[in-house]
């Protein structure tokens, strides 16, 4: 049995530009079909991770209609604060500071995001279960609203990795401490939602580089001093790398 679970944050071609007024694109949604038939071919059945956006947009929603009905996909929700409506201003911004966090919001405004996202992709796509945050950001009101909302799952924790020291748009703030979280699959803290963790594997084997550069092979013989997190994610020139952490996480 196939036990290899596949999420896709499926959200704009330039969201992370994105400024109050600006269009956000998504000429993305025309390449999906290619990934879904390579996802059938070996048999899963990918989740796609719905942005605001994205749910807006006729061409992404064609596609799940195609695949949806056929049960060979499944549609969550992923969350980026600063355009999912409605759109708030933060007091106290910091002026090196970078895209808001959800968790930046008051409780009400957090929770009227989710209620609105939540509405619309379940009106479009029909009952929604899995949740990730943007920029991996969660805490327990979060959670929270999250089942309060009829969410079963997340998948929004990256054991072993700290992104405190990521601001968000207000002064003193960071993303979410997950260095002493499970890697295995537990029940949020008074939730019936359950947690199913990015596959992240902390390594301290040497990994042959993709590009044979010299400095390339002196910077693997650092991180496997060191120790590195691993992803499982196909990311450019990191192919033996996510190989490495498949075998592994095994």
């Amino acid at each position: 049995m196939k036990r290899f679970l596949i999420s896709i944050d499926t959200e704009g071609d330039n969201l992370w530009n994105w400024r109050n007024g600006d269009r956000i694109t998504t000429e993305n949604a025309k390449y999906l079909q290619r990934f879904q038939d390579l996802s059938e071919n070996y048999g899963f059945c990918p989740t796609y991770l719905t942005n605001y956006e994205m749910a807006c947009d006729s061409t992404f929603i064609s596609f799940v209609e195609r695949n949806l009905t056929r049960n060979k996909c499944e549609i969550g929700m992923h969350l980026h604060a600063w355009n999912n409506p409605p759109i708030v201003e933060l007091d106290d911004l910091d002026e090196n500071g970078g895209q808001p966090y959800l968790i930046e919001y008051p409780s009400d405004v957090m929770e009227e995001k989710i209620r609105g996202i939540t509405d619309l992709l379940r009106e479009r796509f029909g009952n929604i279960i899995t949740h990730r945050a943007g920029r991996w950001a969660t805490n327990p009101a979060y959670f929270s609203i999250l089942n309060r909302y009829g969410y079963k799952v997340d998948c929004s924790v990256t054991p072993g990795l700290d992104w405190s020291g990521n601001k968000g748009s207000t002064v003193n703030s960071g993303g979410s401490d997950y260095r002493k979280f499970s890697s295995k699959p537990y029940i949020i803290d008074d939730t019936d939602m359950i947690e199913v963790p990015l596959s992240i594997v902390k390594s301290h084997h040497f990994v042959l580089p993709d590009k044979k550069k010299l400095v390339n092979f002196g910077k693997n013989v650092i991180h496997a001093y060191r120790g590195q997190y691993i992803w499982i994610r196909p990311l450019a020139g990191r192919f033996h790398e996510m190989i490495h952490g498949l075998r592994e996480i095994q």
